[in-house]
């Protein structure tokens, strides 16, 4: 006989059949492959300094930043709202439905919650209920540590940036390399470009991405089909990355062993990441910036006014 299980993603609620509930999750969770981002991280981190590859290296680990982040998030919120079938939430949930659930934790606003574990729905009891069933005092010790980089990653996760970037870099790479030096001056120029001593520096970095964003033009009506393409900068710090990469892998290797223990598992192992001294990592970029210029003769248009002027006689000719 069959089995099944209730589960919610966001507010919508669903119900998981199959032969055995057990054996479908920790075959799905036995799939996974938590230090993949860590490799990447590494052979990132050994291509740097030789100026031939570093800066395909450096893009590498950033594409895996946002792809390890949204893989995590994907399983926190199976774990919140999930747990008897993870591999069920992972594969119905939407992107809009994922930053909603971030959304709601983020700001403690209410919803459906799935793990008996989880005392109350904050990241910290999250945190909790995650590193709870390692039996590992340094794990449990270290929850409020990975409880403050996972807000921080949803965060970043909820800013329109990180889609922005990350739809740059994986979706043929239209993106430019390397960082930018960015300054400001309180000082009249008129009209001129200001001497470099009355400039007051924002920022550089010899990492960093550059991008177009496409927006409307001359109206935010829906229905507008009028586009220009705003100039977006952002750097960051390629050594950086493979800390933060060290960590998102650490991260979900937890996830998954909470979840397996949910599930039975005797020996699932649970990992805390070596950084030495250091504190886990927070900042996930050091200069966001847009030149957002668009044109002043922009005017909207529909798409009823453009088939017009595509079918007129002079078009056809």
């Amino acid at each position: 006989m069959s089995e099944n299980s209730v589960y919610a993603i966001n507010e919508d609620l669903y119900c998981f059949w199959s032969a055995s509930r057990r054996h479908s999750a920790t075959d799905f969770l036995k799939s996974l492959d938590p230090g993949y981002f860590a490799c990447v991280a590494d052979q990132g981190a050994a291509c740097l300094g030789n100026t031939e590859l570093e800066t395909r290296a450096a893009a590498s680990m950033r594409i895996a930043f946002f792809h390890g982040t949204e893989t995590l998030l994907l399983l926190l919120g199976a774990f919140v709202q999930g747990p008897a079938c993870p591999q069920a939430w992972i594969g119905e949930c939407k992107t809009p439905q994922l930053r909603e659930v971030m959304r709601k934790i983020t700001v403690g606003e209410p919803l459906p919650v799935f793990n008996e574990r989880i005392a109350a729905l904050s990241w910290n009891s999250i945190a909790e209920a995650v590193l709870r069933g390692s039996g590992q005092p340094r794990a449990i010790a270290i929850a409020p540590k990975f409880e403050g980089f996972w807000r921080r990653l949803a965060e970043a996760y909820l800013n329109d940036d990180f889609s922005d970037e990350y739809n740059g870099l994986k979706h043929g790479f239209r993106v430019g390399h390397g960082g930018v030096a960015a300054a400001i001056s309180n000082k009249p120029s008129g009209g001129s470009i200001p001497a470099e001593e009355d400039m007051t520096p924002l920022g550089s970095s010899k990492w960093g991405t550059s991008f177009k964003v496409i927006r409307r033009a001359g109206s935010d009506a829906k229905a507008n089909r009028s586009r220009y393409s705003v100039d977006h900068y952002i750097n960051w710090d390629a050594e950086h990355m493979m800390v933060v990469l060290h960590c998102i892998s650490a991260s979900i290797h937890n996830v998954v062993a909470a979840l397996q223990v949910a599930h039975g598992a005797t020996a699932a192992t649970f990992k805390v990441p070596d950084l030495g001294d250091s504190e886990f990592p927070m900042e996930l970029y050091t200069l966001s910036m847009a030149y957002d210029d668009p044109p002043a003769d922009a005017r909207a248009t529909t798409h009823e006014q453009l088939a017009v002027a595509v079918n007129s006689p002079a078009r056809r000719r």
